[in-house]
């Protein structure tokens, strides 16, 4: 699917939403490659920017939730606990 911006969506669909396993490719050159739950991003996934910047981990309801690991667009890493999008718990610098 396209969308009227040109970001595209392929993968499953639930109910007109994403959902189950697909990957999302925002206009802007954002990017989400992962576990959808009715349209939000839930579950295993990485999300990438355009400067290089990359998070792969677990979200719950579209924030990082879990365990994940952040990379910088100089390359420095947090790999850690995220807790409603937020860095928490033990830390891996």
């Amino acid at each position: 699917m396209t969308t009227a911006d040109h970001s595209k969506y392929e993968g499953c669909w639930k109910h007109n939403k994403f959902h189950g396993e697909g990957t999302f490719n925002w206009c802007n050159g954002e990017s989400y490659a992962g576990h959808w739950d009715e349209g939000v991003m839930d579950g295993k996934g990485t999300f990438k920017w355009p400067d290089g910047r990359e998070y792969a981990g677990d979200y719950l309801k579209g924030l990082k939730e879990g365990n994940g690991k952040f990379t910088a667009k100089d390359g420095s890493t947090y790999e850690g606990g995220w807790k409603a999008g937020k860095k928490t718990g033990k830390v891996k610098i």
